[in-house]
């Protein structure tokens, strides 16, 4: 749900930390671009009352796509093709855009522009805005449609992403905020974060911090440095320094790693 601005990947990365009471965050630029595009999403995102607490969105959408007939992938399963795959996320993504306009959230004739406006910066998942005047500051990332994280992510799956980091680091505030159609007629998600500043940890910093958290490094080499707890059934990606910051009050803020249910 990430210097590393928050958000899963390689997003021209911007590391992230914190603990547990403290979620994805952002490691803020220098200098933020001040672009038209990005002045639009700070109008538009004033206040943190918007959008739904991601745990919040997934109960209520659950029971918005049963009444409409929509089945959602609410955990991992094998496609039986890339057609297969690519018609479930389709069919979830029209089911969150329509109850995104029921619930009346969201900000998309706003929103609708950035997609095509210049983003702060941009990774492999999303595009990401900072809205450093906002008080606290926040950070807004919009998926690249089609985009979930791991191949096999669907919607729903990118939304419990989501809800895990706001149960993890609650001081991240994530928030889910609407489900978009670009301008290329695909959908993207929105959501958005609080913003922390600081330099990436070391590795050993990151090790103490989630082995204190029950946490255990996979022995295994892995390219992305990945934890797991099988205590609380949660599995930790892309663990390494650039996915983190370290606050000046010495807080290790996550604003880039990946957290799924093992399963």
């Amino acid at each position: 749900m990430p210097p590393k601005s928050h958000g899963p990947g390689p997003e021209k990365k911007t590391p992230a930390s914190d603990g547990p009471a403290s979620a994805k965050s952002v490691r803020l630029p220098k200098k933020s671009p001040s672009t038209g595009g990005e002045r639009r999403v700070v109008n538009a995102l004033r206040g943190s009352d918007r959008g739904l607490a991601p745990r919040e969105a997934i109960r209520e959408w659950l029971v918005f796509a049963k009444a409409k007939g929509c089945r959602l992938v609410t955990g991992k399963r094998q496609f039986n093709s890339d057609l297969d795959r690519v018609d479930t996320i389709l069919e979830e993504e029209k089911s969150l855009f329509e109850f995104c306009r029921h619930k009346g959230i969201g900000l998309s004739e706003k929103l609708s522009e950035l997609v095509k406006g210049p983003a702060t910066r941009e990774g492999f998942e999303h595009r990401v805005f900072y809205h450093l005047k906002n008080d606290p500051p926040r950070v807004t990332k919009i998926t690249f449609p089609g985009k979930y994280g791991r191949i096999e992510h669907t919607p729903f799956l990118y939304l419990e992403r989501l809800a895990l980091f706001n149960e993890l680091f609650p001081a991240l505030d994530v928030r889910f905020e609407d489900c978009i159609i670009a301008n290329t007629s695909d959908y993207s998600l929105v959501s958005s974060m609080r913003a922390f500043s600081g330099p990436p940890p070391t590795q050993e910093e990151i090790d103490q911090f989630l082995t204190s958290r029950r946490f255990s490094k996979l022995s295994s080499p892995s390219l992305t440095i990945d934890y797991t707890s099988h205590e609380l059934g949660i599995h930790l990606r892309d663990c390494h320094p650039r996915n983190w910051v370290k606050s000046k009050d010495g807080l290790l803020i996550p604003i880039d790693i990946i957290p799924e249910i093992i399963v």
